[in-house]
């Protein structure tokens, strides 16, 4: 069943160029994500998985799973991101980056094209109303899906990044270092480390402090004191977790 309670958290169609993906944010996020790639040419990286779309083909994403761009060409790009809430009901069939191509569902992809030909033309609430829909849309087709759909352009990144993604996700809850890697990995941690940055974009200890800082967000609005959270996670005191905290998250952990 449908959640009636899907909430529209922000919406942007951006047209970009090779030049802005220097400032683009490898980021991750507390909600789900509707990623519809419209023109250009790109790969999409999804954890340690890469995607080449082709126009009105999307993405829908799991929160706290990192993402990013990467423009190939001088040619302009153009996508519409969602971020949307929903009821626990439909995480478990959200489990992997869910691929949908919209040309398969013309009526779906008429939708899409009438909202954002007319955008200006409409109220906030109705716009919210038409974004909502088309969401749900979504949804709807991937749930009947009865074979998982996946783009004729996808690959995983290199196995040694798999491999440490996997153990990074496994010890998420310990201290990790650049040499715990290299080591589980049997290989040297230099060569590792600039392996790691060419795929993801930033180095593997700024990889796993974020995901560290994401999961003790979710301990503290769980209910768990920040005093005791952060040991958890490899800080040696609480000021350096309040700080690391405060700066990845623009608050403090008692805001949470």
């Amino acid at each position: 069943m449908l959640s009636k309670d899907l909430s529209l958290s922000y919406l942007t169609n951006y047209n970009l160029t090779q030049e802005d993906t220097k400032s683009f944010y490898r980021h991750f996020h507390n909600d789900y994500e509707v990623f519809v790639f419209i023109k250009g040419e790109i790969e999409y990286i999804v954890e340690d998985k890469v995607y080449s779309l082709e126009p009105y083909q999307l993405l829908i994403l799991k929160p706290k799973q990192y993402h990013f761009a990467v423009i190939k060409n001088k040619a302009v790009y153009s996508r519409m991101i969602i971020n949307f809430t929903i009821e626990d009901e439909l995480t478990e069939k959200l489990l992997e980056p869910d691929f949908l191509d919209l040309n398969l569902y013309p009526e779906t992809l008429s939708l899409l094209k009438f909202i954002l030909r007319n955008q200006a033309g409409f109220s906030k609430k109705d716009f919210t109303q038409l974004i909502l829909n088309t969401i749900r849309s979504f949804l709807i087709i991937h749930n009947n899906l009865e074979t998982k759909e996946l783009p004729s352009h996808y690959m995983t990144l290199n196995p040694f990044i798999r491999k440490a993604l996997l153990y990074i996700d496994e010890n998420i809850q310990s201290k990790i270092t650049l040499n715990d890697l290299a080591a589980e990995l049997n290989i040297n941690p230099y060569y590792f480390s600039r392996i790691f940055k060419q795929a993801l974009g930033e180095s593997p200890i700024s990889y796993v402090r974020k995901k560290q800082l994401i999961r003790a967000q979710e301990l503290i609005e769980n209910g768990e004191y920040p005093t005791q959270v952060f040991y958890k996670f490899g800080f040696s005191d609480y000021s350096s977790f309040y700080r690391a905290y405060k700066a990845f998250f623009k608050k403090s952990p008692s805001e949470d």
